[in-house]
């Protein structure tokens, strides 16, 4: 989460935010105040910004990714294949997520956002 940011982005309706360089994938429920939703619906008219950290390409100091890790509650998905994030813009109201491995040669996560109403300010 970024602290200095966060309530900016918050009031003003900012539905996702993207983060890089950290070897990783993480996609959070929707965020905020360290708190989050874990309800059918969560990317529908999300409640607070959805996190993905996307930058797992082009270092050969990775981690041991046999280490088991520790992640937060709001962790809805992680993965350190190698890889990359695509984003579709599917229609005015849907965007479509989808992270493939290139270790696996597939898509290792999927996810829809649907924005039908503005959200924003919120309180």
């Amino acid at each position: 989460t970024n602290y200095g940011l966060e309530d900016l982005f918050y009031r003003h309706g900012v539905d996702i935010q993207f983060y890089g360089h950290k070897h990783l994938y993480e996609r959070s429920y929707p965020l905020y105040n360290l708190k989050s939703s874990k309800r059918t619906d969560i990317y529908t008219n999300p409640k607070a910004p959805i996190h993905i950290t996307t930058g797992v390409a082009g270092t050969t100091n990775r981690p041991n990714s046999d280490i088991e890790e520790i992640l937060p509650d709001w962790v809805a998905f992680y993965s350190r294949d190698y890889g990359y994030t695509r984003m579709n813009v599917q229609n005015k109201t849907h965007l479509l997520f989808e992270q493939y491995s290139a270790e696996n040669d597939k898509i290792v996560d999927q996810f829809v956002v649907t924005k039908d109403k503005q959200n924003f300010p919120r309180d």
